[in-house]
């Protein structure tokens, strides 16, 4: 009986060692339109929002796939700029038309580069292992306010980020939607 209990015990033990990042992710999605976002622009684009965070290991992996917009839309002095055109926002509240209402803190930039890539009808974003300390030191750089890791998870679930994609035409933001974990 000894023998059988110690054997699960090593079996299970060994299921953990094998596995131990699973039960540190965790999952984001949102759906992102020119209506339920940031400010109402009626943008006929689209997009959806995948975001999957390590906890362990501090990385973000992150997929937009984007329609209606290509990456020429993009608005330029942010394409150009350490923090990108695309960021993952907090803001303070909903008002009581829906949008949301006052300042917003940069929780997470997404810089241009070779994870943005055209695709049929738009484009997408993929960024693998982004490192958040990484990431918070370039804002910090750029005299941005940052927030800490257990900030960002916190603000996660409690919905409070946003994605928000910054064009030419709308430069505080064409089409955006709200994350909320799956």
């Amino acid at each position: 009986m000894r023998k059988s209990w110690i054997g699960c015990a090593v079996a299970a033990a060994m299921l953990a060692v094998a596995n131990p990042a699973h039960a540190a992710e965790q999952h984001y999605h949102a759906t992102l339109d020119g209506v339920d976002g940031t400010a109402v622009t009626h943008s006929p684009a689209t997009g959806t929002a995948d975001i999957r965070v390590d906890t362990n290991n501090r990385l973000v992996d992150v997929r937009l796939a984007i329609r209606g917009l290509t990456i020429d839309d993009l608005l330029d002095r942010m394409v150009s700029a350490p923090i990108g055109p695309i960021h993952l926002h907090i803001y303070p509240g909903r008002g009581a038309d829906g949008q949301y209402a006052g300042g917003s803190l940069l929780a997470l930039p997404l810089p241009f580069g070779s994870g943005y890539r055209a695709a049929e009808g738009g484009f997408v974003v993929e960024l693998n292992a982004y490192d958040f300390d990484a990431a918070m030191a370039t804002m910090a750089a750029s005299n941005e306010p940052v927030m800490t890791f257990e900030q960002f998870t916190a603000a996660l679930d409690q919905g409070r980020i946003v994605v928000n994609i910054h064009t030419d035409r709308f430069g505080d933001g064409e089409i955006a939607g709200g994350l909320s974990r799956m």
